[in-house]
């Protein structure tokens, strides 16, 4: 459980949080969900340009079906810098996949 001012450094206007802020402003409500700004393809790769959220770190899953049952997670974790986070995807040789892009 969270507790902080709001608005942020606010005096006597503490919040029960419902998504901690580490490093960065209070706020209240979840946090936002990362939006694809910008794809691009070469050969073999697809760059992804994410909308994030500086200090939070986001995972990559992926489907070649959307009738299957579970997301399947790519290795590693993508933790941002800035508000924009570019990841570099190796597409193999399936002719269509499908990605989606989670807030750790």
């Amino acid at each position: 459980m969270s507790q902080g001012l709001f608005p942020d450094g606010a005096i006597g206007t503490s919040y029960f949080m419902t998504n901690w802020t580490p490093r960065a402003s209070n706020r209240l409500g979840p946090p936002p969900s990362p939006s694809i700004a910008a794809i691009t393809v070469e050969p073999g790769t697809l760059h992804l340009t994410v909308s994030a959220i500086p200090g939070r770190s986001y995972r990559v899953e992926y489907k070649d079906s959307l009738d299957a049952p579970a997301w399947i997670p790519l290795v590693g974790v993508h933790a941002a810098t800035t508000s924009t986070l570019m990841i570099d995807l190796n597409i193999g040789p399936e002719p269509r996949r499908f990605f989606r892009i989670r807030l750790e």
